[in-house]
């Protein structure tokens, strides 16, 4: 088939026709019915014409070769004569020639301004422009084009059609395509063709349409390109009272819109569509192709959401898989309904607003919080303006989110403030007693399992133990949560009052929280050193496991009477405080001991030993001297104080509990999958990581919507091994779907430069030493003498501090675990430095500041 002739019914592919006479076929089927718009008369000389012209003539050619057998080749005669039969059909005396690549208004790739269009063509000059814009599809640009769309060269068809000489002409599109709205078309125009729009050779006016509501941009339109006496065009001066007046009427913008959003309705993806309208006012649709770019283009008058992973990276760093992101989901967004409910928020509040709960975000295998739920849980309590900037100091947010709490959360809990007040008072006055009654609940809920050997019950049983675990422990986590509010709380004023009463000096109010003591989190570091130190006492031991490779460590100790006791007891009290310990798939000492090797080797080279200086004392000192004039401040102050370091211990403490209830979530699961392998419903036991908590449960329970599990697995173990490759930011925002149309670009601001690298001072001192890069916290390298510098910690790295002389980190907050156990541990510390991990060297000689919060580079020494 040489030449294609609409006729209303039959749309060809665009292997035919290309992708621009789809898109008039299209048009051709859908106006037929309609009198208000046309789509001029035309026909297609098919890809299967120009394969016959050409045969393999081109193959292998550079685009100037290209171009020089294309004019010079003859065309068949029967090919010659069917075309200017067409021509003559039309019944006009110019036509366009344009361009119709198999590629060409493709969904991926418009290709627009990369092939040829002749306006205004005779009869005499037809083949010229035919040839022409077949040559244009093996130019330079246009295979360059095609190159980085992933577009295949080939066959170009060509559209040859009534020209209509108009006197306004332009392009709608059926979204925004500055914010994105679905709902909006935008139209330009231009006075004569609308070649000099497309161009950008013309200013043009701008509408945008959204239900029946027209804002417009009018411009000077000093030119127009219409219609040259001899064929072709030429730009002409337009009437000066016509320059600033709009070249549209209402009535016609209306009259586009509906267009535009009928055909994209129909054809089922929104269109950009290329007009004009004649000089009697009769309105022609010269082309329609998708909107490319659309996947990138979010609509942002939708929904916005802000992503941040601020310190919660220190709980779920990096690639987090399902199993593990599900669970916690939950957790998150049931632990803080509870929470707002027993601060008295009321239950329709709660009920009402289940969006608000939605804590977490889930991006390629990462965790972020979801940062308007949070605001829009605080702002279900009083003095929204006051905690909002509280909770973000906790979180460790670098930027403060400049959105106001949700109005209906606001109005409803300044109406109830007074009951609230009361509540909070009432939780306040008892917060002590509720975790002492939390811990004993806590160890009688947790003990049975903790001593169970759970490999022997069916998946049944299994899934039973986690609803009652569910049921009596994970949903009952309100009072860590209360205890983790008013550490926010106390925190802040602690902050604040002692830049106002005692000194606007950075760090003081965390020199006055060092060294309280009974932190749980700094005893795997002691209990080390205590095996370390009976290690030493064996005659010969020490320096035989310094030859020994770390996975050999822990069996060689099992032959020492005297050290397996302290080993044994270590691993059962620690065994799963470990790097990563809150991803159910992290693989924790307490199911591999040879993985304490390497700790057990670092320990044993250099003695650990105590950073503990006065800087507790010396910043007491400064606080009696500051305030011994004033009994009221002195005594306010001291109460905050108090407060706010028994708050921040018992907030730390906690996070161990933490850890045991997750442990027993994952001996749970990987019980599970134990029995899922040997039944072989999945290949090896830790592929349940891969599932969601219900996905496991239904396949279990009989509801499950997929039942091979091993195919879901594996498509996930793909999915997440790209993910592992890619760079995501740690803060961002979507807009309307969030898993579509938005790019994950990052909010953060600039890394940076130079010597001295500022962050947050959260454990005062200052100590000059070598850069220690600790990307992976199980295989630290050689610690002495170091100041280790890492992208974020958790609890599990706890027996590396007390082995360095400082800490520094990349991500973090004032509260976050490497601030509170450095402060413990009297090691100077500094968080929060964007980039740190990259503007760094391994081996290069540093000095950190913790009280000013800065990491200097040194030079060599």
């Amino acid at each position: 088939m040489f030449l294609f002739r609409p006729n209303h019914q039959n749309i060809p592919s665009s292997s035919q026709i290309g992708g621009k006479g789809v898109g008039l076929a299209r048009l051709e089927c859908l106006v037929s019915s309609k009198t208000d718009w046309r789509v001029p008369p035309w026909f297609a000389i098919t890809t299967d014409a120009f394969r016959t012209v050409m045969t393999d003539k081109l193959v292998g050619k550079s685009p100037s070769e290209c171009a020089s057998i294309i004019r010079s080749i003859s065309i068949p005669g029967a090919l010659r004569e069917e075309v200017e039969r067409e021509f003559e059909r039309l019944e006009t005396n110019s036509v366009a020639v344009r361009s119709s690549a198999v590629s060409e208004d493709g969904a991926h790739a418009s290709f627009a301004g990369q092939l040829e269009s002749r306006l205004f063509v005779t009869r005499d000059l037809l083949w010229e422009a035919i040839r022409e814009v077949w040559i244009s599809g093996f130019s330079d640009r246009a295979l360059e084009y095609a190159r980085r769309h992933r577009a295949e060269p080939d066959a170009v068809a060509v559209i040859v059609q009534c020209m209509i000489d108009a006197e306004i002409a332009g392009v709608s599109f059926a979204i925004d395509p500055v914010n994105g709205n679905r709902k909006a078309v935008t139209i330009s125009s231009v006075y004569g063709l609308g070649e000099g729009l497309v161009s950008g050779e013309l200013d043009a006016d701008t509408y945008t349409e959204v239900s029946g509501i027209i804002e417009a941009r009018i411009v000077e339109k000093v030119y127009a390109i219409r219609a040259a006496p001899n064929g072709g065009t030429r730009t002409e001066n337009v009437r000066t009272e016509l320059r600033n007046t709009s070249s549209l009427s209402d009535a016609q913008v209306i009259s586009i819109s509906s267009a535009t959003r009928a055909i994209s309705r129909t054809i089922g993806s929104p269109q950009d569509i290329e007009w004009a309208i004649d000089a009697t006012g009769q309105c022609y649709l010269l082309q329609a192709r998708p909107i490319t770019g659309l996947e990138h283009l979010p609509d942002m008058t939708q929904t916005r959401t802000v992503f941040d992973n601020s310190n919660i990276t220190e709980s779920f760093p990096g690639i987090t898989l399902p199993l593990t992101f599900s669970f916690v989901r939950d957790v998150y967004s049931e632990v803080y309904r509870q929470f707002v409910r027993v601060m008295g928020v009321h239950e329709r509040d709660i009920a009402n607003q289940p969006e608000t709960f939605r804590m977490l975000g889930y991006f390629k295998g990462r965790i972020y919080y979801n940062l308007l739920s949070w605001h829009g849980v605080v702002a279900m309590l009083p003095f929204y303006n006051v905690n909002a900037g509280f909770m973000e100091q906790m979180m460790g947010v670098k930027e403060r989110l400049a959105t106001p709490a949700p109005p209906k959360s606001r109005a409803r809990s300044l109406a109830r403030m007074p009951r609230l007040i009361f509540d909070l008072l009432r939780r306040y006055r008892g917060i002590a007693r509720d975790l002492e009654r939390f811990h004993t609940q806590l160890d009688a809920m947790l003990a049975p399992y903790e001593s169970r050997d759970m490999t022997a019950d069916s998946s049944h049983e299994l899934a039973g133990h986690y609803r009652a675990l569910e049921h009596g422990l994970l949903r009952n986590w309100t009072t860590p949560i209360v205890n983790d509010f008013f550490v926010m709380i106390f925190y802040g004023l602690l902050k604040a009052l002692t830049k106002k009463w005692i000194s606007s000096e950075p760090g003081l109010e965390n020199d006055l929280l060092s060294g309280e003591g009974g932190l749980i989190s700094a005893e795997p570091g002691k209990r080390m050193a205590g095996l370390a130190e009976a290690i030493r006492r064996v005659d010969g031991l020490a320096d035989e496991l310094d030859t020994l490779a770390p996975s050999e460590i822990v069996a060689r100790l099992h032959q020492e009477e005297t050290v397996l006791p302290l080993l044994t007891m270590y691993l059962q009290r620690f065994g799963n405080r470990w790097m990563e310990e809150l991803k159910l798939e992290t693989i924790t000492p307490s199911e591999e001991p040879a993985l304490l090797g390497e700790i057990i080797q670092g320990t044993l080279r250099e003695q650990p030993r105590s950073n503990k200086s006065d800087i507790r004392v010396t910043a007491e000192a400064k606080m009696r001297a500051a305030l011994k004039r004033s009994f009221f401040r002195r005594r306010l102050y001291r109460y905050v104080l108090r407060v706010a370091r028994e708050r921040v211990k018992g907030r730390e403490n906690l996070r161990f509990e933490r850890t045991r209830a997750f442990a027993v979530v994952r001996n749970i699961f990987l019980s599970i999958g134990l029995e899922f392998a040997r039944e072989g419903i999945l290949d090896e036991a830790r592929d349940i990581f891969f599932l969601t908590k219900e996905e496991v449960f239904s396949f279990i329970e009989g509801t499950a919507v997929t039942i091979d599990l091993r195919s879901l697995v594996n498509s996930r173990k793909s999915a997440f091994a790209l993910y592992a490759l890619e760079h995501v930011p740690d803060r961002f925002e979507t807009y309307g779907i969030a898993s579509f149309g938005n790019e994950f670009k990052s909010m953060a601001t600039t890394e940076p430069a130079g010597d001295i690298l500022a962050g947050l001072g959260c454990s005062a001192g200052s100590v000059r030493g070598i850069a220690r890069l600790v990307r992976n916290p199980k295989s630290p390298g050689d610690l002495r003498g170091t100041i280790m510098i890492a992208e974020r910690t958790d609890p599990g790295w706890a027996p590396l501090f007390s082995l360095v002389r400082g800490i520094a980190v990349e991500r973090g907050s004032l509260l976050s675990h490497s601030a509170i156990v450095a402060r413990e541990l009297g090691i100077p510390c500094v968080v929060g430095i964007p980039g740190l991990m990259n503007l760094l060297h391994d081996g290069e000689p540093i000095e950190i500041d913790g009280r000013a919060g800065t990491v200097r580079k040194c030079e060599d020494s």
